[in-house]
């Protein structure tokens, strides 16, 4: 895992499982689905996804996706509703931007949240 300035995605993974702990649920883990990027990988992405950019801020270590739309389920017994998955994240996210610790944009094609590290 990559440690960044004040948000990271141990902080958002520790969160989001406190959250739904909260909730009487658990057995759920966030999936990152992209880290660092190097300019080659960009330029292969740019093929492929028209929100990839190539002055990228995961080149930087910045940023991160973390997919809304999959999670890990480490118990096959449980089942919670995917949108009320991706409504508890939603909340671990809003609760950090508030607290500066963040930026998240709502990626809609891709299906993730990514995130930008602002302190």
């Amino acid at each position: 895992f990559f440690f960044f300035f004040g948000c990271d995605c141990l902080d958002i993974g520790k969160n989001f499982i406190d959250s739904l702990a909260n909730r009487g649920a658990d057995g759920y883990r966030i999936k990152v689905t992209s880290l660092l990027r190097t300019p080659t990988t960009v330029k292969k992405l740019r093929r492929v996804n028209v929100n990839a950019s190539d002055s990228s801020t995961h080149q930087f270590g910045t940023t991160f996706d973390i997919s809304y739309n999959h999670f890990f389920c480490l118990d096959s017994t449980r089942t919670i509703n995917g949108n009320d998955l991706k409504g508890v994240l939603g909340e671990v996210l809003l609760d950090l931007r508030k607290q500066e610790r963040c930026l998240v944009k709502y990626e809609y094609k891709t299906a993730c949240f990514h995130i930008t590290a602002t302190k």
